[in-house]
């Protein structure tokens, strides 16, 4: 029974695992595909596009903001590139010349400063997911769950995950 209870909670964290490396795969594809692709240039910020977000809780609607992009040092007629996606603030400021990416057969323009967030937070979410499965590795090489750094459990509270211990370590 202590087997099947073993390969039970190994079968747990290694579907934890893979979902977490889906999902920093899904995150950080992009970046990388792009950082690989794109050429290291220096991007002037000519204007920012915003977009008003409605509150279901607040009466009042806040924005949303995202930088176009020219290169830096190209002449006029040059051309822009808006950012893909929306940001609660800016990041930049008009006139501002940064240091960024551009993929010369599209077009596409990014900031380091912005494109790297959602990079390394697929990254380390995937490598979590990684260590979240090796995890199960050692579960089923019979090291008990309540010494792994990474716990799941249902407890009487409900689902609940405990990281090092904390914060329900009896």
């Amino acid at each position: 029974m202590r087997l099947v209870f073993m390969v039970l909670n190994a079968l747990k964290y290694s579907l934890l695992g893979a979902a977490m490396c889906f999902m920093g795969y899904l995150f950080s594809w992009n970046g990388l595909v792009f950082l690989f692709q794109s050429d290291p240039v220096q991007l002037v910020v000519v204007d920012f596009q915003s977009r008003k977000v409605p509150s279901g809780t607040e009466p009042d609607a806040r924005f949303e903001y995202r930088p176009v992009f020219a290169l830096a040092g190209a002449t006029p007629p040059r051309a822009e590139y808006a950012q893909a996606y929306w940001q609660s603030h800016k990041i930049h400021l008009i006139g501002e010349v940064v240091p960024g990416r551009y993929r010369p057969e599209t077009g596409e323009m990014r900031s380091d400063k912005a494109g790297g967030k959602w990079l390394w937070g697929g990254v380390m979410v995937f490598v979590v997911g990684l260590l979240v499965m090796i995890q199960a590795v050692f579960i089923l090489a019979g090291v008990p769950d309540r010494q792994m750094p990474f716990r799941l459990g249902l407890g009487r509270r409900g689902f609940r995950m405990d990281i090092f211990g904390f914060p329900g370590d009896p």
